[in-house]
């Protein structure tokens, strides 16, 4: 079944159909070498607050991953994009809630961080 926005070329999925596939197990192994982006969701105030924005970066440059979205919903939702740049990602862009994160790579996208924080 066609995802909304399938047609303009832009595929949504429902975080709620993400989750299910991830708990039933039907989710295949990535290695570093298949990712073009990883997003990393910050828990703030948690042991791994700190992991995330500073071991994570290390060893996601090291592996080659060439797109690395930090992502932080308190106070307030921003994305911070870093590029992989000779071996180390550099800051490219922080957008914030209110704001359009819009990317053409790896792959086309355009969203509000702000609405990443909103419930159903």
């Amino acid at each position: 079944m066609p995802q909304p926005g399938a047609a303009h070329g832009t595929a949504t999925a429902d975080p709620r159909d993400v989750a299910r596939t991830a708990i039933s197990g039907k989710v295949r192994t990535y290695y570093a070498g298949d990712l073009l982006l990883v997003a990393e969701v910050i828990s703030p105030r948690s042991g791994s607050e700190q992991v995330d924005r500073v071991r994570k970066v290390r060893e996601y440059a090291r592996a080659g991953i060439p797109v690395y979205w930090v992502v932080d919903l308190e106070p307030e939702a921003k994305v911070t994009i870093l590029t992989l740049r000779a071996g180390e990602y550099a800051p490219d862009a922080e957008i914030r809630a209110g704001h359009a994160l819009t990317a053409s790579q790896p792959f086309a996208i355009s969203f509000d961080p702000g609405t990443l924080t909103e419930l159903e």
